[in-house]
């Protein structure tokens, strides 16, 4: 697995900076996101990030048989994405659901491929304090969804920028290690 991490570091990279991007952009617009607009960029966040970790799947299953919860998360990714952009009409509460849904799915397999890494990868907690973090705010979510927008708004960007700047430096150090691999 670690020789998988080496190879496929980008996946990690493409989903952090996608979830920093959604993060930024969603606590920095000015006077707050409306809702049409958050909804696209969630809609393209939850796309990009689904597509990167499909990928990543496709290819991990040709070396190693623990692939299944990126294949997971990149479907989830993908149908969440595509029903975001299907109903653009939706109220804030059916894109608070759809962000929670995706936020407990994406955090719960992130926990489990962590622990699938446990015994191959150095650091496996960070993936899994992300996962754990991801899990908390979309069940927050779903049981205070009323807590008000702005709140609710810097609760999903605050937590899009913690998750996201985790999975850079887990894929910078595994970019790193596969770097001084191929010098040694």
């Amino acid at each position: 697995m670690s020789e998988l991490l080496r190879h496929y570091w980008w996946v990690l990279l493409v989903r952090g900076a996608a979830a920093i991007l959604f993060g930024l952009i969603t606590i920095g617009w000015p006077g707050g996101l409306p809702l049409f607009p958050l909804t696209l960029v969630f809609a393209s966040f939850a796309l990009l990030d689904g597509l990167a970790n499909l990928i990543g799947a496709f290819e991990w299953r040709l070396r190693d048989d623990r692939w299944t919860a990126h294949l997971l998360m990149g479907l989830g990714g993908l149908v969440i994405g595509a029903a975001t952009l299907l109903a653009p009409g939706m109220t804030p509460l059916m894109l608070l659901a759809f962000f929670a849904f995706w936020s407990i799915t994406t955090g719960m397999l992130s926990i489990a491929m962590a622990i699938n890494l446990r015994d191959d990868v150095r650091g496996e907690i960070w993936v899994s304090l992300a996962g754990a973090l991801a899990v908390g705010v979309g069940l927050f979510l779903l049981v205070r969804p009323g807590a008000g927008a702005v709140a609710l708004e810097w609760l999903i960007g605050g937590s899009a920028l913690a998750v996201g700047a985790i999975l850079v430096a887990v894929a910078l150090r595994a970019h790193a290690f596969d770097r001084r691999a191929l010098a040694g």
